[in-house]
């Protein structure tokens, strides 16, 4: 949940974000990168795990995206001690999300 304090929302009302995420500067699309995978595209090497358009998303209220399809990406190491998963812009450029909490959910399959 993007732009909300951690705490229960109750009732039906319409609610606003008290941190609002600044991520409208022209910023048109989302980079989630993972430094555990590693994979091809185009002969272009990639850690990018998931990308999505901006568009349709309402400024502070809270948004979920996930994929239509699941893809599988072979991971980078034998063994694993630790994941890093970071967000950009189009551009490469780290999004300042003003302090907020993002959270991902990832998978891992053993071969």
């Amino acid at each position: 949940m993007v732009g909300y304090e951690k705490k229960i929302l109750t009732g039906k009302k319409n609610f606003l974000g008290a941190m609002v995420p600044d991520i409208t500067r022209s910023v048109d699309w989302v980079f989630l990168y993972c430094d555990l995978i590693s994979w091809r595209a185009n002969d272009v090497p990639s850690d990018v795990l998931y990308s999505f358009s901006i568009l349709g998303l309402r400024v502070s209220h809270p948004s979920e995206k996930e994929p239509y399809r699941l893809e599988w990406h072979p991971v980078n190491t034998s063994m694993i001690n630790s994941i890093r998963i970071w967000e950009t812009d189009g551009r490469g450029n780290p999004l300042d999300l003003n302090g907020i909490d993002v959270a991902a959910s990832i998978m891992i399959e053993k071969e």
